[in-house]
């Protein structure tokens, strides 16, 4: 039992937070981007239609978390932003894997959710004039910025107690790694001028 607590807590204290899907009439309202809309359907007749909707949207924010991460890897000019990408990466997995068997575990009978390809141009953008490094920082924040919205929008709605700790502990630590993120965006803009 303390295992899975601590498995939980961990869980949340690494979700990075990536575009989210709109509010499909759940009660889970953490904006509006119609690319990503998971289909109202997915949710009739559903007894726990906010723990779908939050899964469903956290295994989306995984994925792409993990596809920001993988670019980071791959491009990243800095030492210390790879070994981020790793840890993202790595815990992202970890997530994904969580969620989708809480989903089959839970909503067998749920309709998968319909999710369009994972596009990195969209989330971590191009720019002539700042370096990727500078992109990539950016694209962490907006994610876990995202998450942090998913989770207080999701926050004393939800009903599995997995979840509710799942959403308090990314209340408690994604400030903490965004702070850390803007610090380090900060030093990435003072060695550039």
């Amino acid at each position: 039992m303390m295992r899975r607590a601590v498995l939980l807590v961990a869980l949340g204290a690494a979700l990075v937070g990536c575009t989210v899907v709109p509010n499909q009439g759940t009660g889970v309202d953490n904006g509006n981007h119609p690319d990503k809309r998971v289909s109202s359907e997915i949710f009739e007749g559903i007894a726990n239609p906010v723990d779908l909707e939050f899964i469903d949207q956290m295994m989306l924010l995984s994925a792409q978390a993990r596809a920001i991460a993988g670019e980071g890897l791959s491009r990243s000019g800095t030492s210390e932003l790879r070994t981020q990408a790793a840890t993202v990466y790595e815990t992202q997995g970890v997530a994904l894997r969580q969620l989708e068997a809480w989903r089959a575990e839970w909503f067998a009978d749920a309709p998968a959710a319909a999710m369009a390809p994972i596009e990195i141009s969209q989330l971590i953008p191009a720019d002539e004039v700042r370096s990727f490094d500078q992109r990539f920082v950016d694209a962490l924040i907006a994610q876990k910025e995202q998450m942090l919205q998913l989770a207080t929008d999701a926050n004393g709605k939800v009903e599995h107690v997995q979840l509710d700790t799942l959403v308090k502990s990314t209340l408690i630590y994604q400030p903490n790694d965004i702070a850390r993120l803007k610090t380090y965006q900060q030093k990435l803009l003072e060695t550039t001028l």
